[in-house]
């Protein structure tokens, strides 16, 4: 052991200079605890960390906004329809739909299908009208006036279908789609596109149907810059996705006029399309064959699937904007009800379809079990009071959901739904905390659904400190009245809940006709401290040849490789065991750290030589 005025450092025993030695103590961090909670939702799911500005939640199933985000509620009504189509979408074969007059057509295989009346107050399976014929794919389908026109790719001529008559016939000999557009009561429509063609000859060709002054058919044609991908509205115009730029293109049909027998001169007017595709901007992303699989205005922005992610843009954005929706592959995408519907597989290979109010997204369906996956979703406009249809992969069976509230009986609700919060952290991400009573809040200022019903809900309060690994239940309660306006959901977490991060998830259950709407979720804290009270020393050391060790005997190393290793300790940030100078009353080996170091040599001519010098240290303990 050191003799009293001496500390031994690393396993040396140095001499304390009289007079220089201090030992202090430093504070633990203050204890900091308050109150984290979310009480907005218009930012919708995928919202992983809650920040300052965030707004939302992380994931959740079968809930949807309230009031523009105010809260959230069990939504979307389903109901399955099994029906006897015999031709099944698959993830391959695309259904590809349109509204045209007082029904919705719907393209599968090599046949094209309608809904009943948009006016039907229920629903009634799918009626084959029309037959391509053996071997055909229709790979789009668009309205012109009374006519659907089916598009049957590179390989046939594209082909009309007339309601009016019930008939089928060729829509004009040699004219062949791929993917095509209604405008101006015209085609606008690509006649291959890497999806549908053999070979690359004509991918950038843009074809523009025209009825001449004299009603014979003519076309214009538009070069692009690259391949023809994917056609859309937008803003009055049509939107039109190549491999590498985004066109906009508006202007009117000229039918032509003759030249006018009674004057002089060529008078003539050519049949043309007055306007030409504008070139917005280049965006160079082409990742698969999957991009650009749905390309729709909704909310002021086209929206498509580019790159594994849903994206959008508007002139004032300037560019392709990423949205938070990413994935792996994309199964389409359609406005129905004032909602962006798209059914997309997720990074984990999970088939989910989701559904934006344009502010944020909304989880409505999660695909069980591979037979359960949803694709090429069709909005319906309310035939059978209905709002979406999502066929299932291979199947007849096909899911109709009701997105909007028509009344107490036609309501919106979906009988089980939950909602997850994002990762709760109490603004600090290094931090444990110790997390004690949590709580979730229903409140509306108006009776929501069913003012007359007796269905009692059940609403469930459950904490996972894992990231949402694990849960456990920390409050339920049932509810039987829709009056009841004003619902606090509280409970008590276990003694020893202590984590850097909370996630709360609230779930209704036996849901019929009304649900207590979710106005905001809380978690009361206490941070535990990250710097306990710790000692710290301020002393100097003499470093000198022949220095003794704590037995008495002369230490082999010089005051140089004293010093050196001193200074080699402080510059590596090095734990040290120190015994201090009440070592032989309390034998307690402590660890430090060389915080600060400061060395004076009294003969600078013979350091070098003698290694003699005096160092001052500041010790932490660590």
């Amino acid at each position: 052991m050191p003799t009293a005025g001496t500390i031994e450092l690393g396993g040396v025993g140095y001499p304390v200079v009289a007079g220089t030695y201090q030992r202090a103590a430093l504070p633990a961090d203050p204890p900091r605890s308050g109150r984290v909670e979310i009480r907005d939702f218009r930012g919708g799911m995928r919202q992983a960390v809650m920040t300052d500005t965030a707004t939302g939640g992380w994931e959740g199933k079968a809930v949807g906004p309230v009031l523009g985000g105010a809260g959230v509620e069990p939504w979307t009504t389903e109901s399955v329809h099994a029906d006897t189509i015999a031709d099944l979408p698959t993830l391959t074969q695309r259904a590809h739909s349109v509204v045209a007059g007082s029904q919705v057509y719907i393209g599968i295989g090599r046949r094209l299908y309608r809904t009943g009346n948009l006016t039907d107050t229920s629903w009634s399976s799918l009626t084959a009208v029309a037959d391509m014929g053996v071997g055909m794919q229709i790979t789009g389908v668009a309205n012109i006036g009374d006519e659907i026109i089916c598009m049957l790719g590179p390989w046939a001529d594209a082909k009309k279908y007339v309601p009016t008559t019930a008939t089928t016939a060729v829509w004009r000999s040699g004219e062949r789609a791929s993917v095509g557009i209604g405008y101006q009561g015209q085609l606008i429509y690509a006649p291959k596109t890497p999806a549908y063609s053999g070979n690359a000859a004509n991918l950038d060709k843009l074809k523009l149907s025209l009825t001449r002054y004299t009603g014979a058919a003519a076309t214009d044609v538009r070069w692009l810059d690259g391949p023809i991908v994917s056609m859309g509205l937008f803003r009055g115009q049509v939107a039109i996705a190549t491999r590498s730029s985004l066109f906009l293109l508006g202007g009117q049909p000229d039918p032509g006029e003759a030249d006018d027998p009674n004057t002089t001169g060529d008078q003539s007017r050519r049949t043309e399309w007055r306007g030409d595709p504008e070139a917005v901007f280049s965006h160079g992303t082409w990742t698969a064959e999957s991009d650009f699989t749905f390309l729709v205005g909704f909310r002021g922005k086209l929206w498509t699937w580019l790159a594994n992610e849903v994206q959008c843009w508007s002139p004032e954005d300037g560019a392709w904007v990423r949205t938070g929706l990413v994935g792996t592959s994309c199964y389409g995408g359609v406005v129905a009800a004032g909602f962006l519907v798209v059914s997309l597989v997720t990074r984990s290979g999970q088939t989910e379809t989701w559904a934006s109010d344009g502010d944020g997204w909304w989880r409505i369906h999660v695909a069980s079990s591979a037979s359960a996956e949803r694709v090429w979703p069709v909005a319906l406009n309310g035939v059978g009071n209905n709002d979406l249809l999502l066929f299932r992969d291979g199947s007849a069976t096909y899911d109709l959901y009701r997105l909007v509230w028509r009344s107490s009986s036609l309501h919106a609700y979906r009988p089980s739904a939950e909602w997850v919060s994002s990762l709760l952290d109490a603004g600090d991400r290094t931090a444990a905390k110790s997390w004690r009573t949590v709580g979730a809040t229903f409140s509306l200022p108006e009776i929501r659904g069913n003012s007359a019903s007796t269905d009692a809900v059940t609403i469930t309060l459950d904490a996972s400190f894992d990231a949402g690994t694990t849960w456990s239940t920390v409050a339920t309660q049932t509810v039987s009245s829709p009056a009841a306006r004003v619902i606090d959901l509280t409970g008590v977490l276990p003694t020893g809940s202590v984590a850097r991060w909370l996630q709360l998830r609230v779930s209704w259950s036996s849901v019929l006709d009304w649900a207590p709407v979710l106005t905001g979720v809380w978690a009361d804290w206490t941070a535990l401290p990250q710097a306990m009270a710790r000692r710290q020393w301020h002393l100097a050391v003499r470093c000198a040849d022949r220095q003794l060790t704590p037995s008495g005997a002369p230490l082999a190393a010089t005051g140089r490789d004293l010093s050196t290793a001193l200074w080699a300790a402080w510059e590596g940030n090095t734990a040290l065991t120190f015994k201090d100078i009440d070592h032989d009353a309390l034998p307690v080996t402590r660890s430090v750290s060389i915080t600060a170091i400061e060395e004076r040599v009294a003969t600078p001519a013979d350091a070098g030589r003698w290694g003699e010098s005096v160092i001052r240290l500041d010790l932490i303990e660590r």
